[in-house]
């Protein structure tokens, strides 16, 4: 399996993730304060990191080639288009 499709694939999900969620931060910080935004952005890194590590060795682990492969291994040809 190339290394490069597997960070193309993370990257994607991480780009989508990130410029999403960028134009909410100044709103949430006002929303919980700064202290209680710092500790839940601090876990929110911590839980994307897992999960994108925990994918990774899937990934390397059954040697698929993509994201795509993975999740129609896990679910089947129908949602690998959703995904």
């Amino acid at each position: 399996m190339g290394q490069g499709a597997m960070r193309g694939s993370i990257f994607a999900l991480l780009a989508s993730a990130m410029g999403t969620g960028v134009f909410n931060l100044p709103y949430r910080v006002n929303a919980v304060g700064v202290i209680p935004f710092i500790l839940m952005f601090l876990a929110a890194g911590f839980f994307s990191y897992l999960g994108m590590y925990l994918m990774s060795r899937l990934i390397l682990r059954f040697d698929m080639k993509s994201y795509s492969d993975m999740t129609e291994r896990a679910y089947g040809n129908t949602f690998k288009r959703v995904a």
